[in-house]
C-alpha cells in the first residue's frame, strides 16, 4: 500500500511540476499558452501511469496509455448539436456519420428540393496508434453544424498491431466506398473532400495520391492540419526549434513512425541524426523542398549505408511517406494548416510548396499555435479556433463556387 502512496504523491508531484514550469512560446496567445501546459501535464501523467502499469504487470504501455486517454476523454462536454451519429462499415471499415437529424426524416437525406448534400471525410490523428473517437467527434459535428454537409470519420486500423500499409488500406476502402453508395447518405459523389490532421493529414495525403494512380480522382479538395508527410529527414528547422515545447517531441515522431512502419526501434538513433538518407532518397525531386527547411548541412552527416538501405524502399513509397512521391501534379486544391510552434510544421510547409509547384492549387494558413490546438478549438484555443474557422471558410467558399458554376 505503501508504494502505491509514495506513487501518487510523486505523480501528483510531477504533474503539478509540468504544469508550471512546462516551456511555452511567448508569441503565443495567453490562452493557448494555458493550455499547452495543461497538455503537457497530462501528457507527462499519461507517461508516468504507463510506466507504473507496465512494471505492475498490467499491460503494454500502448494499451495503458490507450486506456487512459480514452478513460479522460470520455469526459468531455458534449455539444449541442441536432446531429445523429451513426456507426456503418464500409465493405468492412467502422466509420461514424455524421449528420443533422433532420435530414434523416428526408427520403436518402435528401432536402427538401431533393438535391444531395457535399460530404467531408475526416481521418483521425493519433501518431497511427490512438484513436479517440469523443474528442474528434466535436470538431466533425461541428463542421457538419456549420457546412451542412454528412462527416463520415474512418476508424481505421491502428499500429503497432495494424502497421502500413492496413491502415491506408482501411482509409482507402472507405472513401471509394462512399463514393459508390454516396446517395444511400444523401451525398453528391461530386462532392466529397478528405480531411485530416496529424497522422491523418498523412493518411489522407496517401489516400488523395492513391485515388489519382487509381484512375479515380473524385475528390473535391483536400484539407491537411498539420500533416506529417515524410520521414526522410528529421533535421528540419522546426525540429530544432520545437523539440523544447514537448507538446510532440522529436523523439515521438520517429517513434510514432517507426511503429506505423513496423521497423525496429533501433533505428531511432539513425534517423534523428539523419543517417538513414540513401543517395537515392539525397538527389530524389522531393529533396530539395525539404532542404529548404533545413539549415544543418546534410553533407555533414556520416550515412549508415546499412540502415539507408533497408529504410530507402519505404521512404519514396508515396502512400507511406506522401512528400516522396514521384509526382504531386493532378492533385485537387489544397487547404494545408500550419502551427508556428509544431515540430512537425516544415513537413506541411515543403509538402505545400511542392503540391504549389506541380500544378495544385493551394492555400496555407499559419497560425501561432502548437500541434494539436485545433482539439481545443471548443475550449477557447485562439489558434485552434482561427484553424478549424479557416476550414470553414475555406470550404464554404469552395461549395458556393461549385454553385455558382452550375
Amino acid at each position: 500500500m505503501l508504494p502505491l502512496k509514495i506513487t501518487a504523491v510523486a505523480t501528483f508531484l510531477a504533474i503539478g511540476f509540468a504544469y508550471f514550469y512546462s516551456p511555452v512560446p511567448d508569441a503565443a496567445a495567453v490562452e493557448d499558452q494555458w493550455i499547452i501546459r495543461k497538455l503537457y501535464a497530462f501528457n507527462q501523467a499519461s507517461k508516468l501511469v504507463a510506466r507504473i502499469g507496465v512494471m505492475l504487470g498490467f499491460d503494454s504501455a500502448i494499451n495503458i496509455t490507450r486506456s487512459f486517454r480514452s478513460m479522460n476523454a470520455k469526459h468531455i462536454a458534449k455539444d449541442t448539436f441536432d446531429i445523429t451519429t451513426e456507426d456503418f462499415e464500409f465493405d468492412g471499415v467502422p466509420v461514424a456519420v455524421h449528420r443533422k437529424t433532420a435530414w434523416l426524416k428526408a427520403t436518402n437525406g435528401k432536402d427538401a428540393a431533393g438535391s444531395l448534400r457535399p460530404a467531408i471525410v475526416y481521418i483521425h490523428g493519433g501518431g497511427w496508434i490512438y484513436s479517440f473517437r469523443e474528442i474528434f467527434a466535436m470538431m466533425e459535428r461541428y463542421f457538419v453544424q456549420q457546412l451542412d454537409v454528412v462527416v463520415v470519420s474512418v476508424e481505421y486500423r491502428l499500429a503497432p498491431e495494424h502497421p502500413h500499409p492496413q491502415p491506408f488500406l482501411d482509409c482507402v476502402t472507405a472513401v471509394k466506398y462512399l463514393h459508390r453508395h454516396a446517395a444511400e447518405f444523401g451525398v453528391d459523389p461530386a462532392q466529397i473532400s478528405i480531411a485530416g490532421d496529424s497522422a491523418g493529414g498523412q493518411l489522407s495525403a496517401a489516400v488523395t495520391i492513391k485515388l489519382r494512380d487509381d484512375g479515380e480522382p473524385f475528390l473535391q479538395r483536400q484539407i491537411l492540419i498539420s500533416p506529417a508527410t515524410q520521414f526522410a529527414t528529421f533535421r528540419l528547422d522546426s525540429f530544432q526549434e520545437n523539440d523544447r515545447y514537448g507538446i510532440l517531441s522529436k523523439r515521438a515522431v520517429i517513434q510514432f513512425w517507426l511503429l506505423y512502419m513496423n521497423e525496429s526501434a533501433q533505428y531511432a538513433n539513425e534517423f534523428n541524426a539523419n543517417e538513414h538518407v540513401s543517395e537515392r532518397v539525397a538527389h530524389h525531386k522531393a529533396w530539395p523542398y525539404l532542404q529548404k527547411y533545413q539549415t544543418f548541412p546534410q553533407d555533414h552527416v556520416k550515412v549508415d549505408e546499412k540502415v539507408s538501405k533497408v529504410l530507402e524502399a519505404k521512404i519514396l513509397d508515396p502512400y507511406l511517406c506522401p512528400m516522396m512521391a514521384d509526382s504531386l501534379s493532378g492533385l485537387p486544391p489544397a487547404l494545408i494548416l500550419v502551427s508556428e510552434f509544431d515540430t512537425i510544421r516544415d513537413d506541411a510547409l515543403a509538402y505545400a510548396d511542392r503540391l504549389r509547384a506541380e500544378g495544385a492549387d493551394v492555400t496555407l494558413q499559419r497560425t501561432n499555435g502548437f500541434h494539436g490546438i485545433y482539439l481545443f478549438a471548443g475550449q477557447g484555443a485562439v489558434s485552434g479556433g482561427e484553424m478549424v474557422e479557416s476550414v470553414v471558410t475555406y470550404m464554404r467558399e469552395a461549395y458556393s463556387a461549385r454553385s455558382s458554376t452550375r
